[in-house]
């Protein structure tokens, strides 16, 4: 790892960075503390010396804790109170003006903490993150006794860039293209870093203006003995600059010689994956020699990272992947994940409703249909329907049924008509899966959809080939009609076709995995494409594909829809909720 400390117009300056390196073997139990501060609209004098106050105050409460995360939030408690004598003292023209963040690395791990608008960028492939917004104080009016409210932990990874930086400076970089260059580059050196910085900076015009505190750490593979490594093996150095307006400091030079007040040392810090109010560390982990484990903990680490920027989809897809890699093999990370996929896939709990209860028992019914009367049957076999406690029984050979109509195949069709069941012959339709939607009739046989179209008084065309070529997938196992065709595949995929051509293939990818998909169901009133998985119903967005939510259905045998209704059936029972 690297370090690099800027200081821009330091002459009357108002802000400082503090680099504190484990000097025994209890605070290296500790890791290293890094801070930066400033005071807005202060004196210079009286600002440095808060700052170097509250620094001390940090640093000593923080090497007196037992663990890293524990240390820095004991730290942040002295702070609070050192901040309250202050005021106590009448000392109180730092209030509003004071930006500080502290941060503390105990080999990857990592933990920090910010108050007021002092800016923590995370660089990471080529991607720019604010990752201290979540502790942004800026809108918040606490209790002026309590400046530090939280802490944010984390790993880092290989090829961080982590920058922690005054406000205006930080805008400065940006602003000139520093930042998205860094951020392109694909390594970084103190060579490329001079490189990059305008020369504006180094001119009595623009750089003049420019006044504020910088730190950057650039990690690159991570050691065991990361620190002793990077002071031992690695003698940095950057030339003198001769101008008044910028200082360049190097930590890796002053670990040779001290500075007076504080003895900072070149160290290193943080972060890549925090989250705005808890922790996920990994704690206990034993080093590995296995690239396949080391490759699993650098992902886990990236998905933590996302969930920290709140992209939760970024995160869900990476753990999904790290969960499929690590198979049924017990290693410490695997449970870590599986909670954060419990967290990121809710399975919510219906507010279920009984609306009736079979009366018959050992026919093994499997398959429910609902509009006004509520239908149950078994495939390839009798259909039994309830009307309120009526109960009709229609001895035909069901191969599928839809808003009314039943499929008894082969080419039978049975509908109802003023209260009576009636028959018609369907031409060239033998078997296959059945829907109905305004009373056109939809089959899918072999790679086909085949359409018949309603006439009016019960009357159909004859069959029309409704695609404009054969289906995408010949392997439907379900279908659903709102206007739209949706049909579900046997590898669990999605197409939707519209006016007879294909639309878009729609992947379920979610946790738990898919296990046992049987069913789709729509309307045209419903957002939703609605499907059956074993004990389980995923709600998938029509606009999107994007899976919305999955609710448990225990003991599930089979859904349908009404209206705004959805029915469950667990094979001698039936249950209502809205949708």
């Amino acid at each position: 790892m690297q370090i690099f400390e800027f200081h821009f117009n330091p002459k009357n300056k108002s802000f400082e960075t503090y680099i504190f390196e484990p000097e025994n073997a209890l605070e290296r139990k500790l890791g290293g503390l890094y801070m930066a501060g400033e005071i807005k609209n202060g004196l210079p004098k009286k600002s440095i010396e808060l700052l170097n106050g509250l620094a001390k105050t940090v640093k000593k409460s923080y090497y007196s804790g037992k663990t890293p995360d524990k240390a820095l939030s004991f730290a942040l408690k002295s702070a609070n109170e050192h901040l309250g004598k202050e005021i106590k003292e009448e000392n109180v023209n730092w209030l509003g003006n004071l930006n500080f963040a502290a941060c503390s690395l105990k080999d990857s791990d990592l933990s920090f903490t910010l108050a007021g608008d002092i800016k923590i960028i995370l660089i990471r492939q080529g991607e720019i993150i604010n990752i201290g917004k979540n502790l942004n104080l800026e809108g918040m009016n606490p209790y002026p006794l309590k400046i530090f409210l939280n802490v944010a932990s984390g790993k880092t990874a290989q090829n961080d860039i982590l920058i922690i930086s005054t406000k205006d400076l930080l805008e400065f970089i940006k602003e000139n293209g520093v930042l998205s260059s860094i951020a392109k580059s694909g390594s970084i050196s103190e060579k490329k870093i001079k490189e990059l910085l305008p020369h504006s900076l180094f001119s009595k015009g623009q750089g003049s203006k420019i006044s504020g505190a910088c730190l950057i750490f650039i990690f690159g593979e991570e050691k065991k003995n990361a620190f002793r490594d990077f002071f031992q093996k690695e003698s940095l150095k950057i030339p003198k600059i001769s101008n008044p307006f910028v200082s360049l400091k190097n930590p890796a030079i002053e670990k040779l010689k001290p500075r007076k007040k504080f003895n900072k040392a070149g160290l290193i810090v943080l972060l890549i994956v925090l989250l705005a109010s808890g922790f996920f560390l990994f704690k206990n982990v034993p080093a590995r020699q296995d690239k396949t484990y080391e490759t699993l903990e650098q992902k886990f680490r990236e998905a933590e990272g996302y969930l920290v920027i709140k992209e939760p989809e970024k995160a869900n897809a990476l753990l999904k992947e790290i969960l499929r890699e690590i198979s049924d093999v017990d290693i410490p990370i695997r449970e870590k994940v599986k909670k954060h996929l419990e967290t990121l896939n809710p399975l919510e709990e219906a507010d279920l409703k009984l609306e009736l209860k079979l009366e018959e028992s050992g026919l093994g019914l499997d398959r429910i249909f609902c509009s006004e009367s509520i239908y149950f049957y078994k495939k390839g076999s009798d259909i039994i329907i309830r009307d309120g406690k009526e109960k009709i029984e229609l001895l035909k050979s069901v191969s599928g049924m839809s808003d009314g109509f039943v499929f008894s195949g082969p080419e039978t069709l049975v509908y109802p008509d003023q209260g009576l069941w009636k028959e018609r012959k369907l031409e060239n339709m033998e078997n296959g899966l059945f829907f109905s939607y305004f009373s056109n009739l939809y089959f899918i046989d072999k790679c086909k959809i085949k359409k018949y179209s309603y006439l009016g008084n019960l009357e159909w065309s004859s069959p029309q080939d409704w695609l404009n070529k054969n289906l995408e997938s010949c392997s439907a196992k379900s279908f659903a009609v709102d206007g739209s065709i949706w049909i579900l595949n046997e590898d669990n995929t999605i197409d939707k076709y519209y006016a007879g051509a294909f639309q878009q293939k729609i992947y379920l990818d979610i946790y738990p995995f898919i296990n046992q998909i049987s069913k789709i169901e729509t309307n045209s009133s419903l957002p939703y494409l609605l499907i059956s998985d074993k004990e389980r119903i995923i709600f998938v967005e029509k606009s999107s594909g994007r899976i919305s939510k999955q609710v448990s259905m225990p003991s599930l045998v089979d859904f349908s829809i009404s209206g705004n209704t959805l029915y469950i059936f667990n094979g001698s029972e039936v249950f209502s909720t809205d949708i």
